[in-house]
């Protein structure tokens, strides 16, 4: 039992070393809250942090609400395994400028996830004729910031 114990903790600690390399990993990640309880050898502690915190971004969230360029938007993220990553799902939304028109990403990121789910969204709307010339410069100048 104990030797099982030991052999799971080893393995769980290697993955998150290598999911960790090079990664963007945010404070609230679900691997990155095991690492304490690991060094203490605590494997049971590990396990239930990482249910909680998966648990915790499993859902969408509350939509969080900005305005570019005069325009109401709206954007949804949520976390979730894929594969052995931990990555990030967003969704984004204006519906006042581009009704039905939804901007998707899924990355490693909480950042990045919602970047590229504002930058979908965009390459979307235009495509549809649905922004102004001057939308269109103001979302372009916002897009490069």
């Amino acid at each position: 039992m104990q030797l099982s114990i030991i052999v799971l903790g080893s393995l769980l600690a290697i993955i998150l070393f290598c999911n960790s390399c090079g990664a963007d990993l945010a404070d609230d990640h679900p691997l990155k809250t095991c690492g304490p309880a690991l060094s203490k050898g605590n494997l049971q502690e590990c396990v239930s942090e990482l249910f909680k915190r998966f648990h915790e971004h499993s859902d969408w969230s509350d939509a969080k609400r900005l305005t570019l360029c005069g325009t109401r938007c709206q954007y949804e993220q949520k976390g979730r395994f894929l594969g052995w990553e931990w990555v990030w799902d967003a969704q984004f939304r204006c519906k006042s400028k581009a009704p039905g028109i939804v901007g998707q990403a899924t990355k490693k990121s909480r950042n990045g996830a919602k970047d590229w789910a504002l930058a979908d969204f965009y390459a979307k709307a235009k495509s549809t004729g649905q922004f102004s010339a001057e939308d269109m410069e103001c979302w372009d100048k916002n897009k490069k910031n």
